[in-house]
């Protein structure tokens, strides 16, 4: 019965219960969701972006690039946007009261939906049996770009919101 009641407390305790913050919490520096949340995010961009140049700079040195092989990093180039953009979406619902970390938010949010564009057009091009290696290149590289520049803001935006290390009690 206990078990049960726990399970039911655990479903019922969302989150987002535990990531809401008093009103105090800007003026203390109190970021931590957030931060940990900038930081998953621009760790999966970053991943994104390094198997989108890894295919661009397969198909510049391979004469017949292998579909099979660019699928998995189409594949793996999905995840990664998907997982940043979910990570987004919580900084979004955190970034409500905040009109700066909002704004840093929506530009990061365009340029990863601008990727997954340019993702759809590098999936649908290793979803051929042959290879255009010039188009498949290119949707590489503008993916890489739109990757590249949400890596950015969001490290900036992670240098921002860095927790501040708490004061030793000099009563002590």
């Amino acid at each position: 019965m206990l078990t049960g009641l726990t399970l039911v407390a655990l479903l019922v305790l969302t989150p987002e219960a535990f990531a809401q913050r008093d009103a105090g919490a800007k003026a203390r520096g109190d970021y931590s969701g957030t931060f940990w949340s900038t930081r998953s995010a621009n760790r999966s961009v970053r991943h994104a972006r390094d198997y989108s140049q890894g295919a661009r700079e397969y198909i510049q040195a391979t004469p017949k690039a292998s579909p099979q092989y660019l699928r998995a990093d189409a594949a793996e180039v999905g995840r990664n946007v998907a997982a940043a953009k979910a990570e987004v979406t919580y900084l979004k619902a955190q970034a409500a009261r905040d009109k700066e970390l909002l704004s840093a938010v929506t530009s990061i949010e365009k340029h990863l939906t601008a990727a997954e564009k340019e993702h759809e057009t590098f999936d649908a091009e290793c979803a051929k049996d042959t290879i255009d290696s010039k188009a498949t290149m290119a949707c590489c590289s503008a993916l890489s770009d739109h990757l590249t520049k949400a890596a950015d803001e969001l490290e900036a935006l992670q240098k921002k919101l860095t927790p501040k290390p708490t004061a030793p009690n000099p009563k002590k």
